[in-house]
């Protein structure tokens, strides 16, 4: 079988996600720096080399590729995996840890998924691993026809790599680990060159992140600062936000061109919906006449507009479910619908009762802030 190479490092720079020193402008937090050493979680510290040892992700990472070429050492506790260099202290990495844990069940329940059923939802590989596994280039013409026409893709007509990632993005997270038995036996590789993610969340504490940028949610987990290069990654709010945007991309099966596809949404979306439920200021509804959706979406300056972002995403949250808001994740994961052809399909609607159109929230959106009650 003809084989083709699986790129394992894909490293997407997300420009002042949530983390960003836009953040510090919109909730001070009023977390203590550091929490007494008696309040950390339980776990073991483990180092690099030692027998078990659990390497850190290599594919959609984000900016964590430092751990994944430099931590030679990472606490795990009950749910958490913090990776850094031995010059972090372990009091820090706990400290981290102590934050994240404590802070995942409200940041869950605020997207409606208790840590049960998040861990159940989540998919098994990630989305670039993924990606490879269906690759139809990875497959002889039989194999192919074996795939599409075989158990639970029998309704599918293969066409393209498209049309066949837009079903398996469609799947359930248990149809999804029948996919994926059925996909391995047609790769000359073992089980290994699949490396499934871990189900708790990991977290890199990066030296290279730091300031403006300190903080980014990953399909894996956070990546963090140092905590001596920022104590901002010890406060609630920021691990929350952080959090938020990794149970976004719970919703992605699959990434396209080494990237999870969530940074092509609007950030009115991604970073309001994150801004909002963890709790951080917002716009005031009084202030919506000095900035529309377009001026959100064509900033030159991402960090311009967080407090803007808040008030945009609460317009959609307060009017709809939280359910159908999570699916516009969903619907354009594929790469084959558009955002705007997403939020078209789902009947979001207005204050008013009325369902709107992308086109129509744009057009009307200063003026329903204004006027809503």
């Amino acid at each position: 079988m003809k084989k083709y190479p699986l790129t394992l490092l894909a490293v997407f720079v997300l420009s002042a996600c949530g983390g960003g020193g836009d953040e510090s402008n919109t909730d001070s937090g009023t977390d203590p720096a550091t929490p007494p050493s008696s309040n950390y979680v339980s776990g073991n510290v483990v180092q690099s080399g030692s027998n078990g040892y659990l390497e850190y992700p290599t594919t959609d990472i984000g900016s964590g590729y430092y751990c994944a070429d430099n931590s030679d050492k990472y606490f795990e506790s009950a749910s958490v995996i913090v990776y850094a260099n031995s010059a972090v202290s372990d009091n820090d990495m706990m400290a981290v840890a102590t934050n994240v844990q404590n802070n995942a069940e409200p940041a869950y329940n605020a997207m409606k998924f208790t840590e049960l059923s998040l861990s159940d939802f989540k998919p098994e590989y990630s989305p670039q691993i993924a990606s490879n596994l269906i690759n139809y280039r990875e497959y002889n013409n039989q194999s192919v026809s074996e795939y599409v026409y075989s158990g639970i893709y029998n309704q599918v007509e293969w066409h393209s790599f498209y049309e066949i990632a837009e079903h398996y993005q469609s799947l359930s997270p248990k149809e999804t680990l029948v996919a994926n038995e059925y996909l391995i036996k047609f790769h000359d590789q073992d089980d290994s060159y699949f490396s499934k993610r871990s189900k708790k969340i990991v977290v890199c504490l990066s030296p290279g992140m730091g300031n403006s940028r300190f903080a980014e949610g990953t399909f894996h987990g956070i990546n963090f600062a140092e905590p001596k290069a920022d104590n901002r990654v010890l406060q609630s709010v920021y691990a929350k936000h952080e959090l938020i945007h990794h149970v976004q991309m719970q919703h992605y099966r699959i990434s396209s061109g080494g990237a999870i596809l969530i940074y092509s949404l609007p950030r009115w979306l991604t970073e309001g919906q994150a801004i909002y439920l963890a709790g951080q200021s917002i716009a005031k509804r009084s202030e919506v006449s000095s900035t529309s959706i377009d001026d959100m979406n064509n900033a030159l300056d991402l960090n311009l507009y967080y407090p803007e972002y808040g008030l945009a995403y609460s317009y959609i949250h307060l009017n709809n479910n939280i359910d159908a808001i999570n699916s516009l994740y969903t619907k354009t994961a594929s790469d084959l619908i558009s955002f705007e052809e997403a939020f078209d399909s789902i009947g979001l609607k207005n204050h008013y009762g009325e369902v709107m159109t992308y086109s129509s929230f744009k057009a009307n959106y200063q003026t329903w802030v204004a006027n809503w009650n």
